[in-house]
């Protein structure tokens, strides 16, 4: 029944672009890393979409990093992609980096996906990674916002780049492909302090930050505000 469940979720989301066009309302929902006791809560508490047409009420779009870390990273896949199969209009997962094979055999959702199911099923998870898109654009009255796991990229110049990437394969250790995934926004600690008290040229170090390599993560780049 999972292998069948899975095979569902890949068909449907073989038909969607790297880049989905939604619009508001929508929330939106970062990592879940296995927490299915939070799913299950957050749910409770902001209630579940409906196929009605006439209902207005928010859809959800999930951020990435379903797996890996938590104890119940199958649970938290099988169920948003039932979820996802239930509210096609309503309810979208975008590819997280720990979404891959690399990640799930280091972080414990290969080891947990045998252990409950059995290998093939691990391997039918890993070829669903691979259709999930990887961003998003949502419309609402003030504009049109990019989302995806990650962040920006230098070699992002237009949304149609992302559309033009072949999500089906593991992700590079550089590139647009990685970037959308894992980059971060400019974290540096000694500009953790009100931006009041900062000095112009504390400001314009943040603001006017440049893509620089991220060492944190060695895979990746930082990038600071600057338009």
């Amino acid at each position: 029944e999972a292998l069948w469940l899975i095979d569902q979720a890949i068909t449907h989301l073989s038909m969607e672009p790297n880049v989905l066009n939604l619009v508001a309302p929508i929330r939106l929902v970062g990592d879940m890393h296995g927490q299915f006791f939070d799913l299950m809560s957050m749910l409770e508490m902001c209630g579940l979409p409906s196929n009605v047409e006439s209902d207005v009420s928010p859809g959800y779009l999930f951020l990435g990093d379903y797996v890996d870390r938590g104890e119940y990273s199958c649970e938290v896949m099988l169920y948003l992609i039932s979820l996802m199969l239930t509210f096609p209009e309503k309810v979208h997962l975008l590819r997280g980096n720990h979404e891959c094979r690399s990640l799930t055999t280091h972080f414990g959702f290969k080891e947990e996906c045998v252990r409950k199911y059995g290998l093939p099923v691990y391997f039918r998870f890993i070829k669903l990674f691979q259709y999930l898109p990887l961003s998003a654009v949502i419309t609402n009255t003030c504009g049109k916002y990019l989302c995806c796991h990650g962040g920006l990229s230098p070699d992002l110049h237009n949304v149609k780049e992302i559309d033009d990437l072949n999500r089906k394969d593991e992700p590079p250790m550089n590139g647009l492909f990685c970037d959308i995934l894992w980059s971060d926004p400019t974290d540096d600690p000694q500009y953790g302090i009100p931006p009041k008290e900062m000095t112009a040229q504390q400001i314009d170090t943040v603001l006017g930050g440049q893509f620089v390599p991220n060492h944190l993560r060695g895979c990746n780049v930082s990038y600071g505000y600057a338009e």
